[in-house]
C-alpha cells in the first residue's frame, strides 16, 4: 500500500528535519530524524519495504525496534490524516470575479473578513477559501494600480485594526492577498517557518517582491504558497 501526503498538508525538509503544516488545524509539527526519513521516503512513493530498507541504511538500530517505530509513525500519520492512500489534490482556483468600485472600503471589508473568518471558521476553511481566489480582471497598468491599491489598503487598516497587531501577519496577509487579487493583481501568498527557535510568518509577494512587510525571506523557509 503506497501512501501520499494529504491535500491538507504542506511540508518541507528544513535543516535535515521535516516541518509539517496541517491546514485543517493550522498546527505545525517538526518530525524527528527517524520520522523525517520515513516521511521523505513516502513522499517519493516508496513502498513499506523500501522505507524500512532506507531506515536500516541510515540508522544503526535493532530491526525489531526499527519496525516498531515505523509501524507506530505510519499508524499515527494515517489516523491524523497526514498520509492517505490516494494522491493529494492541489488547490483548484475558482473563477469568482469581484468588481471593486471603492478600493478603501473593499480593503476594509477584506481585513474584517479575514479576521472574522479565522476566528469563527478556522484556518482550514479560511485558507482554502483564499486559495480558491483568481485574479478578477486583466489589467495592463499593473504597477500603477498596485501603488494605488497598497495606499488604499494602508488607509483601510487605520479604520480596522487587527487585535494582535503587530503580530497579525496571517489575517493581514490573507486580507491583502484577497484585496489585491480582487484588484486584478496576480499576487502570491506565502507561509514560511524558521525551525529554531520555531517561528512562522505569512506574507504577500508580487513578482518576487514582498508587499507591505519587511523582507524576511532569508530567515524563513517557504512551507506553503498560493501561486499566481
Amino acid at each position: 500500500m503506497q501512501l501520499h501526503s494529504s491535500a491538507t498538508i504542506r511540508h518541507k525538509l528544513i535543516d535535515g528535519l521535516v516541518v509539517i503544516l496541517n491546514l485543517k488545524s493550522g498546527s505545525y509539527y517538526i518530525l524527528d530524524e527517524v520520522a523525517s526519513v520515513i516521511w521523505q521516503a513516502y513522499i517519493e512513493n516508496a513502498c513499506d519495504e523500501d522505507v524500512l530498507s532506507r531506515l536500516a541504511d541510515v540508522f544503526d538500530a535493532e530491526p525489531a525496534r526499527m519496525k516498531a517505530d515505523f509501524d507506530s509513525f505510519k499508524r499515527n500519520c494515517i489516523e491524523k490524516g497526514f498520509l492517505v492512500t490516494t494522491g493529494s489534490n492541489p488547490d483548484i482556483a475558482q473563477a469568482r470575479f469581484v468588481r471593486v468600485t471603492f478600493p478603501v472600503w473593499h480593503a476594509w471589508c477584506c481585513i474584517v473578513r479575514a479576521a472574522m473568518s479565522l476566528r469563527w471558521r478556522g484556518f482550514e476553511v479560511t485558507y482554502s477559501d483564499t486559495a480558491g481566489l483568481v485574479v478578477s480582471c486583466e489589467t495592463k497598468d499593473v504597477d500603477h494600480i498596485l501603488s494605488a491599491a497598497l495606499r488604499a489598503f494602508l488607509l483601510a487598516e487605520n479604520f480596522a485594526p487587527l487585535r494582535r497587531a503587530p503580530k497579525d501577519c496571517l489575517p493581514r496577509s490573507l486580507a491583502l492577498f484577497r484585496f489585491l487579487r480582487n484588484m486584478g493583481i496576480p499576487v502570491e501568498h506565502c507561509i514560511g517557518v524558521d525551525r529554531y527557535p520555531f517561528h512562522a510568518h505569512a506574507w504577500v509577494e508580487y513578482r518576487g517582491e514582498v508587499l507591505l512587510d519587511a523582507d524576511r525571506r532569508a530567515q524563513f523557509t517557504t512551507l506553503a504558497r498560493i501561486e499566481a
